[in-house]
Order: C-alpha cells, then structure tokens, then sequence
C-alpha cells in the first residue's frame, strides 16, 4: 500500500483544511516530516491510519476526540486518503461522530459517523465500493489490505524509542516489547487458562474428598470399606427380619378375622335377645291400640254435629262483641264528660295567670340592660384569665428551666467521671493490637505448616505406592523385552528356512546372490511358527508397558517434586514459629480470640469515650444557652404579674355596677332564659287550655251519636242468637253423644285422625316384622354358643404388638440397608467422577505445567512462541547489520542460556563480532552502531510481521524514531542507511524536529502551528 494524497479538514491541530500530496514527491520518496513538539507530525499518520480503519496509529485517542478544537462549527471533520494497491488506486473518505449546528434555530445536532470507498480511474471517482455504512467499508478495507488494524500499525510505523529499548532491554522487560508488538497475549491467556482449568480440577478433586468423608460420616462409617461389610451382613438378617414379619402379620389377619366373626356371633345373640324384649313389650300394647280405635270412630261421629255447633258458636261470640262494644262507648262517654269539666277549669285557671305577662316583659326588659353591661365583663375576665395564665405559664417555664439546668450540671460532673475513667481503661488497646496482629500471623503460619505437613504425608504415601508399582512395571517390561526378543529370533529362524524351501540350484539366493546352496536353512519340529501378526501385536503390547512405565516414572517424578517442594517450604515455616511449630492450633485459635475479644471490649469502651465526649460537648452548650434562658424568663414573669393586677382591677369595677346576683354571665342569663320561658309558657299554655276546651266539647257530642247505634245492633243480633241455639241444641240431643262434655272430648283435628290411624297401622306391621325376626335368628343360632370376646382381644393384642416388633425390627434394618446401598451408589459415583477428574488432570495438568514452563527447559508457551519470533526477526535484522557495519556485525540470540528462576529466559539478544570472532552484549556498542542494531531490528520486525500476516507487502514505511542523540557521524550513516532502503522501492518518512535531520534532507513536510492551529508545507519539490 503506497498512499497518493492525504486531506486533513478540522482534524487533529489542523483548523482549516490540508491537503497533502505525496505524488508530488516523487517515487518512492524519501522525505521528513518535520515541525516542533505538539504541532501535529504524528497526526499525519493518525490521518492515514484513521481513514483506512477508523482509529489513530497509536490507539489512545477516540474518533470524537480527533476534531479540532479550533475549527469553524459548521465545517465538519473529515479525512479522504487516496492510496495505491498494485496496480489500482482507491478513494477512502471518513467522517467521525461529531457535533454541528442545526439547519434550523439554535443549538446543535450530532452527525453519524460515515465512510465511503471508491475505486479511482483516472484520479477521478469511478465504481463505488461501499457507502456510508461503516462496518461494510471496514471489511472492505480489510479484504484490500490483507491486515487488521493492529497489523497496519505494526509494520507501517516504526514507533518512537520501541526499538532501541527493545535492543538494550534485559530478556524479561524484551518479553513484555515483543508480547506488545506481535499482540502474543492469546498465548499468555492460553497458559491462564489452562492453569485456572488444572487448579478448577484439583479443587473439584478436593471437593470430591470432602464430599465422600461427609457420605461416611452421616452413616457414621470411617472407611469405605465399611460400607460393603456391613451390607453383606445386613442382607441375611434384612432377609430373616423380613420373613418374620410377614408370619407376624398373616398371624395378626387371622386374629383380626375371629375377632371379628366373634363379634358378629355376639351381636347375633345380643339382637335375639333385644328382639324377644321388643316383642313382648309390642304385645302389652294392643288394649291401647283398641282404646285408640275406638277414639277415632267416635271423632267421625262429632265431625258430623261439628258445622251446627260452629254456627251457634259464631252468632254468641257476634253477641258478645256488641254488649262488650256498647259497654266501651259508654265508659267512654263517662270519661268524655269529666275532661269537659276538667278543661274548663283549666280554661279558666289559664285566662288568670295569662293577666301577668305585661308585668314580666317590664322586667325583661330591665335584666337585657343588665346584659350588655355583663358583656364587657366577660371581655375583661378573658384578658385577665389571658394574663393570669401567660403569668403562671412564665412562671413555670422558669421553674422547668431551673430545673433543667440543675440536672445538666450534674450530669456534666458525671461525664466527666465517666470519660477520666475510660482513658485510664484505652491506655492498653494498641499493644493488644500489636500483640493480636503477631498472633495471628503466627496463627496463619502453624496453620500453613499443618496443611503442608498434611500434604507431605500423603505425598510420601503416594510415592511408596508408585514406587512398588514402578518396580512391578519394570519386572514387566524386562520379561516382555526378553519375550520379544526370542519371538524375533523363532521369527527370523522360521524366514530363513522358508527362503531356503525356494532356492534352486544354479539360480541367485536373493539374500546373498550366490547361485550354489550348499547348506540351506532347515526347519524344526523343535522351533515355535511364530507369525508376523503375533510379532506386531507383542511389539504393540511391549509398547504399551513401556508407555504405562514411562507414565509411573513421570508420575513418581512429580511426586518426588512435590515433596522436595513441600519440605522446603516447611523449613522457613518452623524456622519462624520455633516452639509454636509443634503447638496445638486450638491452643493459638484461643490466644487470637482472647485478645481479639478483648480489644472488641476496649473499642466498644473507645466508642463510649468518644459518645460522652460529644455528649459533655452538647451539654456544655445547653448548660450555657439555658442560663442566657432564665435570665430572660425572671423578666418577663416580673412583666405579666404586673399586667395581671391591671387586668383584675377592671374587673372589679364593673362587677359593681351590676346587682352581685348578676356577676356571672351563666346567672344573668338564666335568669333572662327563665323569664323569657315563663312569659312563652304562660301564653302557651292559654292558647292550648282554650283549644283542648272546645275539642272536648265536640268529642262529647260525636260520643252520645254512637252510643245510640250500638244499642240499636244489639236487640237485632240477640233474635239470631237465640234461633241458632235452638237448631243446636234438637241435633245434639238426637246423636250418640248423651251431653255436650263428651261431645266436645270426642272432637279430633284432621291431622290428629290421621296420627293414630298410622300409629295404628304401624304397630301391627311392627309385631309382624318382630316376629320375623325372631323366627330367622331362631334357626341361624341353633347350635351356636356365646363366644369368648375377651379372649379374642388378648389374641389380637399379642399379635398386633408382635407384628409391631418385628415391623419395626424390619425397618430399622431397611432403613439402615437402603441407606448403605445410597452411600454405595454415591461412593461410586464420586470415584466415577474422580476417575474423570484424573484423566481431565492429565491432559490440562500436564498442558498447565508445560505451557506455564514448569517442565523441561522451564520455558513458557509465550516464550517459546516470542524465542521463535525471535529468531526470525534476528536473520532479518541481521542480514541488514551485516551489510550496514560492512560485514562486522551479527546479531545472535544466545544458546542454553536459561537463567534460574527468570520467567523471561531465552529472549537474550547479542552481537556478534566478526573482527573478533566473538559474542559481546549489544549494550557495548556505541551510539552509532546501537542505532545501526536498533534500525536494523526495527526493519527486520517489520518484514517478520509482513511475513506473517500472509506475504502482504506494504509500500510505505513511516520511523517515529528518535535522532536527538546520535553525532554527525552516526546521523550521516543513518540516513545513508534509509537511503539504501529507498532505492529498494519503498516509500520512507521520517518523523523529527532535528534541526540536523531537516539540512541532510531536501524533501520535507513542515508542519507549522500557531494560535488558529497547524498547516501543512511541503518543501523540495
């Protein structure tokens, strides 16, 4: 890639808009981009790497960062960069996310990011490739370039100082340049990840252990092999316990079941005896069932003379009503008569008090003057209740402040009791702090040191095992090697006497090409046929004992590391606890909770302290405002008693001018209440007294007009009285009945009748039903006897109870039973798991340990991939050195040099001098060869990175590298240099503010700044 021009519009420093035309530079141009620190010579190649991926060389600034500060609103930040790719030109034209003002009214209006790319015929736009959508001109860009954006910046800028520190950086600080420049994190997340999945299988491997001794310890066993003991010796007895509870319950069915038949024969013999009772008792009432019989033909006989009797019964009751009602009217009238007489008097009693009311109005008029004076002394008893109660409400408010000040100043004393008293108690708390701090670390540490020696025990443990098992491997493979071994000689035996069987005479052997046999090979009866595909499988079968001892060799290796590892990280752990090493760490639990719960006391006493403190501080403040306070109250309590003893005095002067009955405002206004009602009664009651008189008077007349009309009524119903009588009295004495008593004891009501019709229909269909009864049970009980019931329920009992013995006998041991075959099943299922967790361990515990460089050569996955890069970039870097210092230097990475405990080993960069022969550290190089090293790795990085990223060859080389220190000398060699890689067809920029630089260079980009921002000159052309 080669880029053709550059526009910068509000971008960066650059306000206006800049346009930069490589072209006009020449071929493959060498040139220097030149201006002072801050005016914007890196923002050229932010420009470049902005338009083509949408983030700056560098990735520290956002694309809403890039706008200029000093820019116009309304011209938009934008960057188009023409490029060359073989052949063919393209147009790329971005926009970031910014901010412009609105087409309309005030404020402004966020612009979307935009980019679009062209295919370029002619330097004029033709074909269109991609528009607007920024994620669809990325790819684009990306497919064109063959390089992500990281890659681009890789191989394009040699950035500022990288390689220098590179070439004299130690091999660990070498690590973290080169994961920077050729992004090998993956790798280092590689290796975090396989050692976080290794240390996730121990833990679940642990977790499993736990899991398994808490299956144990609930069914209260210690070891597994407990579990299969036991269930064997539950299974015979879970068995016998099972059948003796079955012959226990078929014993209790059959003493449930003749229970049950003996209550049955009883209730039998218990219902014939009930029934014969029944029975008899249903015999003794057939008198009352004939009385009942006869009762009720004599009832139909009444119902008959009933209506006749009904008649004369209404006609007397119609009788009686009328006399009854004559008699009412006429008490009536009697009564009517006297309240006649009554009103009057009252009339006239009424006309006589009525002649006092003028008399009462005078002296109403009188008390209402009265009342207007008892007014006013209401007002002024109000104001001098007012008065008295702001007086004692001062006065009491004085009282209360008195009070409170007291109770404050002796509370303020025993504050200050309590605070002395807690300072003496706080002197301790921060050498128990101490104490408490070195305690628990000494905790921690016997803890640690309890642990590992727990460890190592299990280690030792293992490695006897594995041990023994590596010796019994070894045997194995001794006798399988030996076995092998004459297989292939019966094998080989077996060949040569088949190729013996033919050879014919005067014809070549094809082994030894002669064509005379005089002693060809023969077989025997005594030698094994040993075929060829035996032989294969004992090879594949010895390969696969030496594979399992190989693996027991490295397994036993691992353990002998463990171990060695364990006991070195004891001995600074006893070292440090000395005598506490071998102490019980219950013993140290309880000095750290002693202490601890002894500073907590003392914290607690601190908190008080400083609660008091505060408290005493508030109450000072309080003792002081309330006696400001009562200072202020014994004045005003002089001030309202004064204005309580006005107040009282006017008061008292109007109380005499009103008679001193009158002096309460509740007497005077009674006495008007009173006198108003009187005169109102008394004209009441003589307007009442009048009316009552008059409707007296005519209710007396209405009375007298009704009286003659009962009477009237009366002497008519007594005629109908006495012809119904008569009519009665003939059909009575004609019937059954010889007088009216036994007629009227005859009478029964319809639902009565019918009562004892059914009662005696239902007895007689009862005796029946009783003597059928009786009958049956006759024939069922003949030759039964009465069972023994108590009998049967002790049977019941024992049984029942044994049955629940042996139930609960059963239970126990199924219980028991099925709780062992649940531990069985999850012991396997955690050996099961843990099986799966040990083969897991060996693939990503293995890769773990390899890749974190704990085996071997000690050397990381990122290491080894960064020394593989390494060498690459060195043949690249070297080739140019070489030709750069004319054949004297090389620069080497140095073998089987691997330092102790350095992670970083292996990244070792030195220089070889040819003058001499030797190897030498490249920090004795001097300032121009170092340059020379460093320009030469600088190179050499970027041609391995273009190598990697797919044969992509890029055009264009941008060195943000620093030339402030190198003499005239090196300065001369160095551009020399960059001249010798511009005639190879490369575009080369130099970023510099090197006043040097700038006189050895004729073609230059000058970037001037000021106030309003940078611009861009090119000079040289």
């Amino acid at each position: 890639m080669k880029p053709l021009s550059l526009t910068l519009q509000a971008f960066g420093p650059f306000a206006g808009t800049e346009i930069i035309n490589f072209q006009a530079l020449g071929e493959n141009p060498l040139f220097l981009i030149n201006g002072p620190t801050g005016a914007g010579k890196s923002s050229i190649l932010d420009g470049i790497c902005f338009a083509l991926y949408g983030e700056s060389t560098g990735k520290e600034r956002e694309a809403v960062n890039m706008r200029c500060d000093y820019a116009k609103p309304d011209l938009l930040t934008e960057i188009i960069l023409d490029f060359r790719l073989g052949e063919k030109d393209y147009r790329i034209r971005r926009l970031p996310t910014q901010e412009k003002p609105k087409n309309r009214g005030e404020g402004t209006t966020t612009h979307q990011s935009e980019a679009y790319l062209w295919h370029l015929e002619n330097s004029k736009e033709g074909e269109l490739l991609a528009v607007k959508k920024v994620k669809e001109v990325d790819t684009k860009i990306q497919e064109l370039l063959g390089l992500e954006a990281d890659q681009f910046r890789q191989v394009m800028v040699l950035p500022q100082g990288k390689f220098r520190e590179l070439l004299m950086a130690n091999s660990k600080d070498r690590e973290a340049i080169f994961s920077q420049l050729f992004q090998t994190q993956i790798y280092e997340q590689i290796q975090d990840h396989l050692k976080e999945r290794a240390k996730g299988i121990i833990a679940d491997k642990q977790k499993q252990d736990t899991s398994i001794k808490i299956f144990l310890e609930n069914a209260n066993l210690t070891e597994e092999t407990q579990v299969s003991l036991e269930l064997n010796d539950l299974t015979p007895r879970l068995a016998i316990a099972q059948a003796e509870k079955e012959a226990a319950e078929i014993a209790k069915i059959e003493a449930v079941k003749h229970q049950e038949s003996g209550l049955n024969l009883q209730k039998q013999f218990d219902i014939y005896q009930q029934k014969e009772v029944e029975l008899t008792t249903k015999k003794s009432q057939a008198s009352i069932m004939e009385q009942k019989q006869q009762q009720l033909e004599q009832a139909k006989q009444a119902d008959k003379l009933l209506p006749l009797y009904k008649r004369y019964q209404e006609e007397v009751k119609n009788l009686e009503t009328l006399t009854q009602k004559s008699a009412e009217n006429q008490q009536q009238l009697t009564q009517i008569i006297e309240a006649v007489t009554e009103a009057k008097s009252l009339y006239e009693k009424a006309q006589l008090d009525f002649s006092n009311v003028d008399q009462l109005k005078k002296e109403q008029i009188e008390l209402q003057q009265y009342e207007k004076q008892q007014q006013e002394l209401i007002k002024k008893r109000k104001a001098l209740k007012v008065a008295e109660k702001v007086a004692k409400e001062s006065s009491q408010a004085l009282q209360i402040a008195q009070t409170e000040l007291t109770q404050n100043q002796l509370e303020q004393q025993q504050l200050e009791t309590a605070i002395a008293d807690l300072n003496q108690a706080l002197i301790t708390i921060e050498s128990k702090k101490a104490a408490l701090k070195e305690h628990q670390r000494q905790l921690q540490d016997r803890q640690q040191l309890e642990d590992l020696r727990q460890e190592l025990d299990e280690f030792t443990r293992q490695q006897n095992k594995h041990q023994k098992d590596e010796e019994k491997q070894r045997e194995k493979l001794q006798l399988a090697q030996t076995e092998l071994t004459t297989m292939e000689m019966y094998w080989h035996l077996g060949q040569a006497a088949t190729l013996a069987q033919t050879l014919n005479q005067d014809q070549p052997c094809p082994v030894c090409g002669s064509c005379e046999h005089p002693q060809p090979a023969q077989g025997s009866p005594d030698i094994p046929v040993i075929t060829k595909e035996s032989l294969e499988k004992a090879k594949q079968e010895l390969e696969k004992i030496r594979q399992k001892h190989q693996k027991i060799e490295q397994e036993l290796v691992k353990i002998n590391q463990k171990i060695e590892h364990h006991q070195q990280a004891i001995i600074p752990l006893e070292t440090s606890l000395e005598d506490l090493a071998n102490q019980a760490i219950a013993h140290l639990k309880s000095l750290v909770d002693d202490l601890a719960q002894a500073i907590n006391s003392l914290q607690t006493q601190q908190a008080e302290r400083e609660v008091s403190e505060t408290k005493l501080a508030n109450l000072q403040v309080e003792i002081t405002t309330l006696e400001t306070a009562i200072a202020l109250l014994n004045e005003q309590v002089q001030t309202d008693q004064v204005q309580t003893i006005q107040s009282r005095s006017v008061v008292e002067q109007i109380e005499k001018q009103i008679p001193s009955e009158y002096h309460q405002a509740k007497a005077l206004s009674k006495a008007l209440t009173n006198l108003e009602k009187t005169i109102q009664s008394l004209t009441e009651t003589h307007q009442k007294a009048e009316k009552d008189y008059q409707k007296q008077q005519q209710d007396c007349l209405q009375c007298q007009t009704k009286q003659l009309e009962i009477d009237s009524q009366c002497q008519s119903q007594q005629g109908k009285t006495q012809t119904t009588e008569t009519t009665w009295q003939n059909a009575l004495q004609s019937s059954l009945f010889s007088d009216f008593t036994i007629f009227q004891a005859a009478q029964l009501s319809e639902a009565q009748q019918t009562a004892i019709a059914a009662e005696i229909e239902s007895y007689h269909a009862e005796l029946n039903a009783l003597q059928g009864v009786i009958n049956q049970l006759k024939i069922e009980l003949t030759g039964q006897t009465t069972p023994d019931l108590k009998q049967l329920e002790i049977d019941l009992q024992e049984q029942s109870q044994l049955f629940t013995e042996k139930s609960q006998s059963y239970q126990q041991l199924a219980n028991r039973h099925q709780q062992l075959q649940e531990l069985q099943t999850k012991l396997n299922q955690a050996h099961q798991h843990q099986a799966k967790l040990d083969e897991d361990y060996k693939i990503y515990g293995t890769l773990s340990e390899v890749a974190d460089g704990k085996t071997g050569n000690k050397i990381s996955l990122q290491r080894f991939v960064l020394g593989v890069l390494l060498e690459d970039v060195l043949s690249q870097a070297s080739a140019r050195l070489y030709r750069m210092s004319q054949g004297r230097y090389r620069l080497e990475r140095p073998e089987n040099q691997r330092a102790k405990n350095n992670r970083a080993s292996g990244l070792e960069i030195e220089v070889l001098d040819e003058y001499t022969g030797k190897l030498r550290p490249v920090s004795t190089l001097s300032g121009g060869e170092s340059f020379l090293a460093a320009l030469s790795l600088a190179l050499g990085l970027s041609d391995t990175i273009q190598s990697y990223a797919g044969g992509i060859k890029l055009d264009t080389l941008f060195i943000d590298e620093g030339f402030g220190s190198l003499d005239s000398e090196s300065l001369e060699l160095a551009i020399r240099t960059l001249m010798d890689l511009q005639s190879h067809g490369r575009m080369i920029g130099i970023i510099s503010h090197i006043t040097e630089l700038r006189d050895h260079m004729n073609l230059r980009l000058d970037v001037i700044s000021s106030r309003l921002g940078s611009r861009v000159k090119v000079v040289g052309i």
